[in-house]
């Protein structure tokens, strides 16, 4: 399924599809409930340094953890 699909790009290695693949599979693992899981991902993602992704990233991953009472980061 797209969980599948999305890691396959993360591991790639491709540089051009790795930032598009990790923040789809954080978005899933969220949803799902897997909150560790979509940690990982995002995180992957805020590595990438992405232009447009990163900051996304940086976002989502603050907002989850705050849902979650980490406020401290």
């Amino acid at each position: 399924g797209a969980e599948v699909a999305y890691r396959i790009a993360v591991a790639s290695g491709k540089p051009e599809v790795i930032p598009t693949g990790a923040i789809n599979l954080a978005l899933t693992r969220e949803a799902l409930g897997d909150v560790e899981g979509a940690v990982e991902a995002y995180q992957i993602v805020i590595a990438t340094d992405h232009t447009e992704l990163a900051p996304i990233a940086e976002f989502n991953l603050a907002t989850l953890l705050e849902k979650q009472g980490d406020l401290a980061g």
